[in-house]
């Protein structure tokens, strides 16, 4: 483990003892993770019999704790996960527990898009996209802890939606992700026996980004005699639309009774430039909710920084702009490309991003990340044979793997899915007992076009699969190596090159002990590499950028009608803006247009004719300038 410097605010922190709730606030660049990851290490200095463990917010956060714990084994009990990871955890530990399908099985982007939402809208008789609305509602639910009725379902809509759904996933076997939380709040009301409990404390990074079923699921086990560390900063509370609310971290003294000398804040940046945290401090000021807390403070030896608020005439102008803007922080300033980060609050079919890369592509050849990477392998045929395959060696009962394989097949269409899905409900069983069953007897009633081609599927399946041993991994297998030997061998489906060099990338990061967990993870730890590890320039919404740290950012359409984004909540948007404000460590770029035609100008508020700088920023450090004649200043100078 590494040894760590710390702030006499850290070694308070730190040094928090073990049988007490406690509570740290830190705002951007305090070195949070550093305290929480000296705070780990200490407690196993203390004993090393104690049993914690630490609870974040993203798959990415995960990890960097991890690395710097220095925990190699998966199994440790202080290994860091999030809460969905540690929610799945207490459902698998406990079989029977909750009502969810067994075994429990997440589908991914390919698996909800274009097999569950589809099917279940034609079921329910109504167009693909309005099943998101449905879902939303229900997770308001899971979410909230009660639900929000949308006005644009109708109560008879809801209850055919309700009575197909309930049905349906128990056919085809799946649990939303969104579920869990809710699931493992329901099996610890229900059941004070519950395995996997074990801890006398947990460390909950990200607090005020819990919703009021996280809260209630550590409640109960704050019941259980385990003690909570609660970790945030009121002032990045940016998930509302999950339920989530800085209340929670607000009111923790008062909900678990914690001592005023356990209650601990960081307030020295180490993050960004002096100029950079007085602008973002004067936004966040604003917030007429904000309760008062210690200001940030930085030290006197800190460098001044750049901060530059810039107009540009137009969409296009603002987007060459930034593009020349990224070539002088590469070239002139020597920054590395993903040490760059264009943000936008939003980006609808590429309205902001796409004009500024098609840019780098063809003037100026710069690499950049795209956001939406992962995803588009996840969907690319080869790659669903793969791991769809790869499910069903795990499970040759998996559902979903099925339907995929299926639904890859010329020949094979919606007929003879539903003549098995439509058997599996009359019947009370899952789709591939069903689909197993009739092709051992022959497809005698199925549809004859695609029994010939569904036999040919399944016997190919079950031919393979018996000539493959699963080798007994542990947390540092390579499985994603073990898989394409096994592609090179012929004895599973072969992939495109970009899933190769993503299992090869994900093999650094996965600490799988089995096959069947490593394919799980192909998505999530497949969008953590390239949202942080990429070599381009990263491109992403303001909400992604939480919890990175770059040297420079670009945040585009700093304007009215925009930022706040019509609809939303006025105080999350200032304290959203905020978190994009404190990404960069040395520049910082706000750019936006006097007026906006084509797609960025449906973007927010339609039809404003002229525009003006987001009035969040009104009366702070940093004034609006032209953005051509600075760019031009740049260029001329270098």
């Amino acid at each position: 483990m590494c040894e760590i410097k710390l702030t006499e605010e850290q070694l308070r922190f730190v040094h928090h003892p073990i049988d007490q709730h406690g509570r740290l606030i830190a705002g951007p660049g305090t070195g949070k993770s550093t305290a929480a990851v000296a705070l780990g290490q200490n407690l196993i200095r203390r004993d090393e019999g104690i049993k914690f463990k630490i609870l974040t917010f993203t798959r990415a956060a995960t990890a960097e704790l991890s690395r710097k714990l220095g925990v190699k084994d998966e199994k440790e009990q202080w290994s860091p996960s999030t809460i969905h990871s540690f929610s799945l955890s207490l459902l698998m530990k406990n079989p029977g527990c909750s009502s969810h399908p067994i075994p429990l099985r997440i589908p991914d982007y390919y698996e909800y898009d274009e097999l569950i939402r589809r099917h279940l809208a034609y079921q329910c008789g109504i167009r693909a996209d309005r099943i998101n609305d449905f879902f939303t509602e229900i997770a308001s639910s899971w979410q909230s802890l009660h639900i929000e009725h949308q006005a644009k379902i109708s109560e008879m809509e809801r209850a055919t939606f309700y009575g197909i759904w309930v049905i349906h996933r128990k056919v085809f076997g799946y649990t939303l992700l969104q579920e869990l939380p809710d699931l493992a709040r329901r099996a610890l009301a229900n059941h004070s026996d519950l395995r996997g409990l074990e801890y006398d404390i947990l460390i909950v990074d990200e607090y005020q980004d819990l919703n009021a079923c996280d809260l209630e699921v550590l409640k109960r086990l704050s019941d259980k005699g385990i003690k909570l560390l609660a970790l945030g900063d009121p002032d990045q509370s940016i998930y509302s639309f999950r339920k989530a609310h800085p209340s929670g971290i607000l009111r923790f003294n008062t909900d678990f009774k914690t001592a005023n000398e356990h209650d601990y804040s960081l307030t020295e940046c180490k993050r960004s430039a002096r100029i950079i945290m007085q602008w973002a401090q004067y936004v966040i000021q604003g917030c007429r909710e904000r309760e008062f807390r210690p200001e940030l403070h930085l030290s006197d030896d800190d460098e001044f920084g750049t901060a530059k608020l810039l107009s540009f005439t137009d969409h296009e102008q603002e987007a060459l702009g930034v593009a020349h803007l990224i070539e002088w922080l590469i070239i002139e300033k020597e920054l590395a490309p993903n040490e760059i980060l264009v943000l936008s609050r939003t980006d609808y079919n590429g309205a902001f991003t796409k004009p500024v890369k098609d840019i780098l592509d063809s003037e100026i050849h710069i690499p950049y990340s795209d956001p939406d990477a992962v995803k588009i392998i996840l969907m690319e045929n080869s790659n669903r044979e793969l791991i769809a395959f790869l499910h069903l060696l795990c499970d040759i009962n998996d559902s979903l793997a099925w339907w995929t394989l299926l639904k890859q097949r010329s020949g094979i269409g919606p007929k003879f899915i539903n003549y098995i899905y439509n058997l599996a409900r009359d019947t009370d069983r899952s789709f591939s007992e069903v689909l197993l069953e009739e092709f051992s007897e022959g497809f005698q009633k199925a549809p004859a076009s695609a029994c010939t081609i569904a036999t040919g599927l399944i016997n190919k399946v079950y031919e393979n699969i018996t000539k493959i041993e699963i080798p007994k991994g542990d947390g540092d297998f390579a499985w994603g190596a073990w898989i394409l030997d096994s592609s090179s061998a012929d004895l599973v489906p072969q992939c495109t090159d970009s899933l190769k060099e993503l299992l090869n990338q994900i093999d650094r990061f996965s600490k799988a002990d089995s096959l069947s967990r490593f394919v799980s993870q192909i998505q999530p730890i497949g969008e953590d590499i390239q949202r942080e590890l990429r070599g381009g320039v990263r491109f992403m919404k303001m909400r992604g950028s939480k919890g990175l740290t770059v040297r420079a950012t670009i945040l585009m359409g700093a304007e009215n009608g925009i930022i706040p984004f019509p609809g939303s909540d006025p105080e999350e948007e200032r304290r959203l803006l905020y978190v994009a404000m404190t990404r960069p460590k040395e520049y910082l770029f706000l750019t936006w247009a006097t007026v906006r035609q084509g797609p960025t100008a449906r973007s927010g508020v339609e039809n404003l004719g002229r525009r003006n700088p987001s009035d969040l920023l009104m009366g702070g450090p940093v004034e609006s300038e032209s953005g051509e004649k600075y760019i031009q200043q740049l260029i001329s100078e270098h």
